[in-house]
């Protein structure tokens, strides 16, 4: 076993032919989801709740998402604030904002609408935003409050 400074105690809870290491991976996250639906397209990607999604079919619903983006006008460049918990459809929306150049802007779904929305305009005012609290799938930023 490799000794780590400082040291690396979850490793012990690793499944067994689990490596402590990885060789370093190049290229951008997009690189890396492409080159995972090439090599493993019917393994699974996503596990969630028992229901899983493989490579390819979360990168189909990449693509979608990206494309709904790019006609909502968001573009390279652009902040898009994502408003959703840990579920495989902030996944998706993660990687379709990335995919169009854009940046993603991380809200905590349990935001008050107030606080997303003063939140929103110090981060990015012309910020465009996806999520459950979203009239629509994408929609400009969140309203003031009164």
């Amino acid at each position: 076993m490799t000794t780590f400074d400082p040291p690396r105690p979850w490793t012990a809870s690793y499944a067994e032919g689990v490596p402590e290491d990885l060789p370093a991976v190049s290229g951008s996250l997009i690189d890396i989801v492409e080159a995972s639906v090439r090599d493993y397209p019917d393994a699974p990607a996503l596990q969630f709740f028992g229901a899983e999604t493989t490579y390819s079919r979360m990168q189909d619903a990449i693509a979608r998402a990206a494309a709904g983006l790019r006609d909502q006008g968001v573009r390279a460049g652009d902040p898009v604030a994502i408003v959703l918990p840990n579920c495989p459809q902030h996944i998706i929306a993660f990687y379709a904002v990335l995919r169009l150049g854009a940046v993603v802007v991380e809200h905590n779904p349990l935001y008050t609408l107030a606080s997303c929305a003063s939140s929103s305009r110090t981060t990015a005012p012309s910020m465009r935003s996806c999520g459950a609290r979203s009239s629509r799938p994408c929609s400009s930023s969140p309203p003031t409050s009164p």
